[in-house]
């Protein structure tokens, strides 16, 4: 927004210069789009519709940002209470995160479904993998996301599984609880 103001005033200065109206507005879009990113990340008002529409809504996003297609399977019946409907949204935020951040994927998933008293949540790509020690690695290093998935599941005395390896992407599993 700095930059936009900065360009209008110049442009305000300099009627000449046309091309400085257009990129404040251009940067001035990106702002909007910028914000509204981290507005949902921040507060995920879209759950109030339903865990489908939420996750679809966070896929695509991401999917937009990383520029690789995406397919979204949530069962129907799939919603928990309020709780885990809000710990399994934030773990599709922080698996696709990831994709989008490290994976180089063409092609991404995320399945949800109510099975035998738990969620089973599926996160999978075909991107460049990890090795299987990567994750103890990254947290040593400071990255938390995956060791933070995992413990959130393992907090509620769910499972969780990572599948993966070099050049063949990754999947994870996890298995939710729905009785406390």
């Amino acid at each position: 927004m700095l930059a936009a103001r900065q360009d209008i005033a110049q442009a305000a200065a300099r009627p000449e210069r046309p091309e400085l109206v257009i990129r404040a507005r251009e940067r001035t879009h990106q702002a909007i789009r910028e914000l509204r990113a981290a507005v949902l990340e921040l507060h995920p008002v879209i759950l109030e519709l339903g865990l489908a529409p939420a996750i679809t809504a966070v896929a695509r996003q991401h999917a937009q940002r990383g520029g690789f297609q995406v397919e979204v399977d949530v069962a129907p019946g799939s919603d928990g209470d309020p709780e885990r409907s809000r710990l399994v949204l934030s773990l599709v935020r922080e698996l696709l995160t990831n994709i989008t951040r490290h994976a180089g994927a063409r092609r991404a998933g995320v399945s949800l479904r109510r099975c035998a008293g738990e969620l089973q949540l599926e996160v999978w790509d075909d991107g460049s993998g990890i090795e299987l020690s990567r994750p103890g690695q990254a947290l040593l290093d400071g990255h938390i996301g995956l060791a933070s998935v995992a413990q959130r599941v393992e907090a509620l005395a769910g499972g969780f599984e990572l599948d993966s390896a070099p050049g063949s992407g990754t999947t994870v599993r996890a298995c939710i609880p729905l009785q406390p």
